[in-house]
């Protein structure tokens, strides 16, 4: 059984009685026989010996067996070994004094040190059918290695052993291999498999892995295709996308070269410039649907089992949202497409960048607006223009709900209730949302991200005007100004100018690295806390920690006596803390 370790890619068998021990499979059998089976290397194999390989799938059994000539001191050895233990259990051991029974136990422990070593040594001798058929015995090499890793190292190089993926080519019509008859089209991927343990011209594979790899590699890189036949006669094919293990192992699997194939399925996803490259050369930003017909058609990719299976898949993938497909004055990303309005001139773009709120407020889109009111219909004729093409109705969608969500605009009383639909957006009215204009300060990070990439130092006046275009609205100076204070004392942008009345004018900056909490805190955690200051600064020395306290107090309302005594109590740690 030590003879068999390290063997996870095969079936060992260690010791089997009788060749009908082993099962006659087309996975790779790693057997090791007993002593009544020895060998000598360079000589005839007996009878006995090959009978093990009398099997369907012979060239899939790798044998180690021992070597003769030192089988024979192997057998002495362990004869000593047991004669030792019989004296050791025996009555013989008490007839001894304590000298001799500390040399009889030194002496079986000479004999017993190094056995294993002396049984690898005696096991090397490779057995297995070379490329003729003819069952050979081998000399195996020394090597500190597992004999099963030893044996992996002879059959590799000498290229009949393979351990990783074949090159895909190799399983097809064309390969030197020989795998196919001048009819055949197709065949069945467990034949082809159990090929390789039955042919000794081929190499033997080390395990199934190896070849579902290479099934995989071919159909992910398109050099062949897999078929199933489901039990209703229907036709599922495997092309461009890998394949599970599970669905490899399926019993109707056939593989089909590609000049043979036909495609009764292709997946939505392979519509994508990633999925097909071949189809979006040149970085096209789009394409159309007879470019797809015409490539289906090709000889070095499969055929089309039928037209409705094209039209289905460009359907799927629009969707789904990979692609978006534009026909006559609409187009279609992430919405049914109607039946009938698929030709070959329609085209196929990329999916558009998601649409902000922003674009359709009265400042990005002031041609779409009037008194400050407008329709979805009219921002979306504005936004087609300036970009281009029609705007997916979805893209809209998501846009107006943005511009809802942040106040820029709100939905005239009248209009429809959601979900909407296109033929809604002549009906949709819009007007300039009547809700108090707010300053989030995290508005300043995200603008600073947006316009500036998160670098750069700009003036308070350039974020100004970024935060009204991002907000459709213009923002009251007053307004920006504590809010502009507001997130420099938090420290959420940084003077890189010292202050000044002339606000717009100060160039400001984002800290490389920032972040901010805050809690209630009891007065006892309080007390906890200034006693961890000193363990921040000493963990991180390189950090700036601010601390920005706020203290609420609540119930009746104290006389100004008491008032006056919590302030002095305040004033012992700042002036800034006051309560009025």
């Amino acid at each position: 059984a030590r003879l068999a370790q390290n063997t996870d890619d095969v079936s060992a068998h260690a010791l089997p009685n009788s060749p009908a021990d082993i099962p006659d499979n087309p996975d790779l059998h790693f057997v090791i026989v007993g002593p009544e089976y020895p060998a000598v290397p360079g000589a005839g194999v007996s009878t006995s010996l090959k009978a093990f390989f009398d099997r369907t799938y012979r060239n899939n059994v790798i044998m180690l067996a021992p070597e003769n000539s030192q089988l024979t001191g192997l057998r002495s050895r362990i004869r000593k070994i047991l004669a030792w233990d019989a004296i050791e259990s025996g009555d013989e051991m008490n007839l001894l004094n304590p000298t001799q029974q500390a040399l009889l136990m030194q002496r079986k422990q000479d004999d017993e040190t190094g056995i294993m070593d002396s049984v690898k040594s005696t096991y090397s001798v490779l057995i297995a059918v070379d490329e003729g058929g003819e069952v050979k015995a081998h000399s195996l090499p020394p090597g500190p290695e597992s004999p099963f890793e030893r044996v992996k190292t002879v059959l590799v190089e000498a290229e009949r052993l393979l351990t990783t993926s074949l090159d895909p080519d190799l399983l097809t019509p064309n390969s030197y291999f020989g795998l196919w008859g001048e009819e055949e089209t197709s065949k069945p991927v467990q034949r082809l498999y159990s090929m390789f343990a039955s042919l000794p011209r081929l190499p033997r594979l080390l395990g199934r892995k190896a070849f579902n790899e290479t099934l995989r590699r071919g159909v992910t890189e398109g050099r062949i295709v897999l078929r199933s036949v489901r039990p209703d006669g229907s036709e599922y094919t495997y092309w461009r996308e890998a394949p599970s293990d599970e669905e490899l192992a399926k019993k109707d699997l056939e593989i089909v070269p590609v000049e043979h194939a036909e495609l009764h399925n292709l997946s939505p996803n392979l519509l994508r410039p990633e999925g097909l490259p071949e189809l979006w050369q040149d970085n096209n930003a789009s394409i159309t649907v007879g470019a797809i017909r015409e490539f289906f058609a090709g000889e070095e990719v499969p055929k089309l089992a039928s037209d409705e299976i094209l039209s289905g898949t460009i359907k799927a993938a629009v969707e789904a949202g990979f692609l978006m497909a534009h026909y006559q004055n609409r187009t279609y990303l992430e919405e049914a497409i109607p039946d009938g309005e698929l030709s070959d001139d329609s085209e196929l773009f990329i999916p558009l960048a998601s649409i902000s709120g922003t674009e359709l407020s009265q400042n990005s889109l002031p041609e779409a607006w009037e008194d400050g009111t407008s329709s979805v219909s009219k921002v979306m004729d504005a936004l087609a223009t300036s970009k281009g093409m029609p705007i997916p109705w979805s893209l809209v969608v998501d846009a107006v709900n943005e511009g809802l969500s942040k106040n820029l605009f709100e939905i005239t009383e009248g209009s429809p209730a959601q979900p909407w639909t296109v033929d809604d957006a002549d009906k949709i009215g819009l007007q300039i949302s009547q809700a108090p204009l707010t300053i989030d300060l995290t508005d300043f990070t995200e603008v600073m991200k947006q316009s500036f990439g998160g670098s750069g130092q700009p003036t308070l006046g350039l974020i100004k005007e970024n935060l009204e275009s991002k907000k459709g609205v213009s923002i009251p100076d007053g307004m920006f100004r504590d809010a502009a204070e507001q997130a420099i004392d938090r420290g959420i942008i940084i003077l890189a100018d010292p202050f000044t009345n002339d606000l717009y004018q100060i160039h400001v900056r984002q800290p490389s690295w920032m972040r901010h909490t805050e809690s209630h805190l009891t007065e006892t955690e309080i007390q906890d806390l200034s006693g961890t200051i000193g363990n921040l600064i000493e963990i991180a020395p390189e950090l700036d920690f601010k601390f920005r306290i706020a203290i609420t107090a609540e119930g009746e309302p104290p006389s100004d006596e008491v008032l006056e005594q919590i302030n002095e109590v305040l004033r012992k740690v700042t002036d800034q803390l006051k309560f009025d």
